[in-house]
């Protein structure tokens, strides 16, 4: 058995050193240009000294402390801790930010420090100053091979649950009435689907509101699962339950959720990491609460083993933990050899935090390990017993769970071991609600079934959880709660009809929309009384009559007043008459609704006639996206390098669907009312590249005046999309090709345009600058036919002359409101044009060339 070891924090993170510290990367990173964002290296400056977290906890665990003192008392001591160890050193950073030597500076308390990025100039400048800090390069952290979908999985079953959960024995504290009642998961993974059945009544930003539920760090406003419903799957291990069925695939079904979508493929920088754990301590902003604190976040990811970062969180982490959060780790997926248990589940600071759970094959009877989970040592100790890990095991192998927005699918991963984990702590913790996070972690760590080697060994840790025996061996110090026996029970179910992100057209009140509510206790609900309205709870309907148990009735709820333009939130909540009810979370209900009718932004440059997708949010927040088959692949944006003043743009892989059935994605424009007369152009640069063999891939566009009917106005598909053929992204000019579909804006009316693909197993397929009217912004015209125009200014006619070798296939004059007023459709031999402007009135013309490698544009003066 592994002896329980507790190190105190200063003994790991020293104090004595009264000297900044510059880790090497920083001034080598200088010299790596891939590094740098226009010459800014992104760095932290990290206090050494650490609020004593430790010794708190431990005087916490020792009076039994509950959850809203050691909340509150952990924000107030941490954040008063890092204003004073930062406050001699704030004037000056702030004067170097204001001189351009650094930038996006960002204060966190947690790590006790700053987030910014520097330029080399400042590097002398800080050693001079000399903090009592560590300057380090803020290095993407990669992530390692998460759990792998195996197959798809039947739908919902009626009254049953799954296997994995028996066999670490939820249900025995299922049969003495605990299911996590009360209690709330935090999903530090790749996003959620919130709209799946087995989901939808437990995540808490369908409750509290999406800011409170919902933290996402690509820009999703509404919640999506970002890789491969791997997160969406996971949240399902620890809370799911289709009511309707009754099918449990949840520990602990009674408890609520909420999620982020840090941890898409790819890595994870220093700042973002912090921040979503510190978000964990304050998701309402409010200091003075602690309900939206979560018990235990479960972390079904991690980085590659590294000993530079073994110490980076250790003291976030101790702030955790005497905040009462119990934090579990995945091992890893990178077995069978040894030291490949991942960061940060590998971190050893003591025996039990960062609790590191390894996958055993439930659906064999003898138990076996599975191959891929990762073994330690970990290579954050350096001798036994804290270099052992993982610390326990649990079923993660063929493990059937939610994904999509109503699917089911089987996974295999130490990334389906650790939800099991998580939701039995959060059974325990309902039980023992008083009981420290170690005491929770230390009684699945002595309660373990040894498996493997006799006792601990780096492969099932201390072996499988049994959670029966946990609660036991928690009754021989604690006293457990019994679990609450109230009968009344309303909930709301939801909106009939509306999803997350419904789009409005009407400018005024959204009139009529159905609320339903439902009796989930046993006793008969005899009158409730609905609060509601747009972001607060200005209105009020009562309902009378006898509401039975399992019984729901619709309350109609009419607004006064318009909806607010973009996205905005339709809050309900339900207040029974008579005595108080088990749970009051679910009486609560947000929905996010939109409104697009001509007042939201098209674009984010030039006036509103210019999209470069530049800002990661306008997805889901002004831009709509339809993910039409509710899978893990839809519109996402992408940074972009080779096309001159344009970093970003959108894209669809499709060449990633599995199975690939003609999956269709949605990108939806907000209704905006296009300046200047007439019918002009809609332009937009796009880039494609097919895969041999596979040219099924298809984009189409629409338009709509009304926000109901749609009409096409372009489509392509095959290998006529293709715009480069060499690598897979698009990394110059010349990969892209400008689109411009001809007088199809109106102007003086709002217009809505939809951009859908249909997979056909493909290629990528990316889009960008995308513009109405005149010119196409951000076109570059290194490719495009030059030509000249004489004589200029002109009476009347005027030549336009190509220079020789070159080619066009059109051209167009437009005034400068972009309408076009004439066009002619050239052969390739032609070199000189005549055009005739003899009926246009006196003013500046554009004169546009159009071949396949671009647009050129002059002006032309006609006097």
């Amino acid at each position: 058995m592994k002896k329980l070891l507790f190190l105190p924090l200063w003994l790991l993170v020293g104090v004595a050193s009264a000297q900044l510290m510059v880790d090497e990367e920083v001034p080598a990173g200088f010299d790596r240009p891939e590094l740098l964002k226009e010459g800014y290296l992104p760095v932290g400056l990290l206090f050494y000294e650490q609020f004593p977290f430790d010794s708190l906890a431990m005087a916490f665990e020792s009076r039994q402390a509950g959850k809203h003192e050691r909340v509150t008392t952990v924000l107030a001591l941490g954040q008063a801790h890092t204003e004073r160890c930062l406050a001699p050193w704030k004037s000056q950073l702030a004067n170097w930010e204001a001189a351009g030597l650094l930038r996006a500076r960002q204060e966190s308390w947690l790590a006790n420090g700053w987030f910014f990025e520097m330029k080399a100039e400042l590097l002398p400048l800080l050693r001079q100053l000399n903090p009592p800090a560590q300057l380090m390069w803020s290095a993407p952290l990669p992530t390692i091979r998460p759990g792998e979908y195996v197959g798809p999985a039947l739908p919902e079953s009626i009254s049953t649950s799954e296997p994995g959960l028996r066999t670490i024995k939820a249900n025995a504290l299922w049969a003495m009435g605990y299911s996590g009642h009360g209690q709330m998961a935090y999903v530090y993974d790749s996003g959620t689907r919130n709209e799946h059945p087995a989901l939808r009544e437990q995540f808490i930003g369908n409750r509290f509101g999406l800011s409170q539920g919902w933290r996402s760090f690509h820009g999703n406003v509404l919640p999506i699962d970002r890789d491969q419903e791997h997160g969406t799957h996971v949240a399902g291990t620890i809370v799911g339950l289709a009511k309707a069925n009754n099918d449990t695939i949840g520990v602990a079904p009674g408890a609520y959720f909420m999620s982020n979508d840090i941890i898409p493929s790819g890595g994870i920088n220093a700042t973002s990491l912090i921040d979503a754990y510190q978000f964990a301590l304050n998701p309402d902003g409010n200091t003075a609460t602690s309900f939206d604190v979560p018990d235990v976040i479960n972390n079904s990811w991690g980085s590659p083993p590294n000993q530079s970062f073994c110490n980076f969180m250790a003291g976030s982490f101790a702030a955790l933990e005497a905040a009462g959060i119990g934090n579990i780790y995945a091992a890893g997926n990178d077995g069978p050899n040894p030291f490949t248990v991942g960061l940060y589940g590998g971190v050893a600071t003591d025996s039990l935090r960062n609790f590191a759970v390894g996958n055993i094959n439930a659906t064999n009877s003898s138990l076996p390990i599975n191959s891929s989970s990762s073994r330690g040592p970990t290579v954050c100790a350096n001798t036994a017993p804290l270099n052992i890990k993982p610390e326990v095991s649990a079923p993660g192998t063929n493990i059937r769970s939610s994904v999509g927005e109503g699917d089911y699918s089987q996974y295999t991963g130490t990334s389906m071991a650790s939800p099991h984990v998580s939701g039995g702590y959060l059974l325990l913790k309902e039980a023992y609600p008083t009981a420290s996070p170690r005491q929770i972690l230390n009684a699945l760590y002595q309660t373990a079934i040894d498996l493997g080697d006799p006792g601990e060994d780096n492969s099932f840790g201390r072996g499988i959880i049994d959670l029966q025996a946990a609660y036991n061996f928690l009754d021989i110090t604690l006293n457990p709660v019994a679990p609450d026996a109230r009968r009344r029970d309303i909930a709301i179910q939801g909106i009939e009809n509306r999803r997350d992100g419904n789009r409005f057209c009407e400018t005024g009140a959204v009139a009529n929309e159905n609320l339903i509510v439902k009796n989930v206790g046993k006793d008969t609900i005899a009158g409730f009384t609905v609060n509601y309205g747009l972001n607060n709870y200005n209105q009020s309907v009562n309902w009378s009559g006898q509401l039975r148990p399992g019984e729901q009735t619709t309350v109609l709820l009419s607004l006064n007043g318009p909806l607010p333009a973009a996205l905005t939130e339709l809050k309900a909540r339900v207040v029974a008459d008579g005595p108080a009810e088990r749970d009051t979370v679910n009486n609560l209900f947000a929905i996010r609704l939109r409104r697009q009718d001509g007042t939201t932004p098209f674009g984010n440059l030039n006036g509103g006639a210019h999209q470069n997708f530049a800002v990661a949010t306008v997805l889901g927040n002004n831009w709509f996206i339809g993910n039409l088959n509710n899978d893990f692949i839809t519109w996402e944006t992408h940074t972009v390098t080779g096309l001159p003043g344009t970093t970003s743009a959108v894209k669809v892989r499709m060449g990633n669907y599995s199975p690939n059935q003609g999956q269709r994605d949605e990108l939806v424009s907000p209704y905006f009312i296009a300046q200047g007369s007439g019918n002009v152009d809609l332009h937009f640069r796009m880039a494609y590249r097919t895969r041999s063999g596979f040219n099924g891939d298809s984009l189409i566009v629409y338009r709509s005046t009304d926000c109901a009917n749609w009409t096409e106005i372009y489509r392509n598909g095959g290998s006529t999309m293709a715009t480069y053929g060499v690598g897979t992204e698009p990394t110059q000019a010349g990969h892209w090709k400008t689109i411009t579909v001809p007088q199809v804006v109106p102007t003086g009316t709002r217009v809505s345009f939809k951009f859908v693909t249909r997979n056909g197993f493909g290629g990528n397929l990316y889009l960008t600058n995308l513009s109405y009217g005149g010119v196409p912004l951000g076109d570059v015209f290194t490719e495009a036919p030059e030509f000249t125009l004489y004589p200029n200014p002109t009476s009347g006619a005027v030549k336009v002359q190509l220079e020789a070798n070159n080619r066009a296939n059109r051209v167009l004059v437009t005034d400068l409101t972009g309408r076009l007023l004439l066009e002619r459709k050239l052969d390739f031999a032609e070199n000189e044009i005549d055009l005739d402007l003899n009926g246009m009135a006196n003013g500046v013309y554009l004169i546009r060339l159009e071949g396949a490698g671009g647009s050129r544009v002059k002006k032309l003066v006609k006097q």
